[in-house]
């Protein structure tokens, strides 16, 4: 964990040194939901959602995971930016950290489902968003895995996404 929270301070200095001055910008709530499907062999995930200032939107990325001393539980950390496309095609590009706790819904650890929660960072963005900022605070996700095998090829999941972003 210690590796990830790392890479998440430096990848969140990274934004606010490359976000510069933040006299002119507006801090604007965001929240966000949708729905998407994780491989969990190669860790690419994607779907579609709505939201505050992306309206409808698809995105797409890659999580690593790593194991922790509780054999169900895993932290992650996005390998690239996540990449959100709004319907016009502007684009929001996110850094993220965070952990997943996979749940057994029977007594034989067949069927599980998992709950991912972390933080989401702003990179930056195109067309409207090329000025957007990180808020003072990362978002907060949460996605919750429809049950699954764990050797299925896809994971199904719901998500929520919460917090402030900085637009100007």
């Amino acid at each position: 964990m210690t590796r990830i929270r790392n890479f998440a301070r430096l990848m969140l200095s990274f934004a606010l040194l490359a976000a510069g001055g933040t006299a002119f910008a507006q801090t604007v709530a965001k929240r966000s939901f949708g729905t998407g499907a994780f491989s969990p062999l190669t860790g690419d995930y994607g779907g579609a959602g709505q939201g505050t200032h992306l309206g409808k939107q698809t995105y797409a990325g890659n999580v690593a995971l790593f194991p922790t001393a509780h054999p169900l539980v895993f932290d992650w950390a996005l390998t690239v930016p996540q990449e959100n496309v709004s319907a016009d095609g502007d684009k929001m590009f996110f850094a993220a950290f965070g952990t997943v706790e996979l749940v057994p819904l029977d007594g034989t650890f067949t069927i599980f489902s998992a709950v991912w929660t972390g933080d989401f960072i702003v990179l930056g963005g195109t067309g409207r968003f090329a000025n957007i900022q990180p808020a003072d605070e990362p978002l907060a996700i949460v996605a919750v895995n429809d049950p699954f095998l764990l050797t299925d090829p896809v994971w199904t999941f719901v998500w929520t996404l919460e917090g402030e972003i900085r637009l100007r």
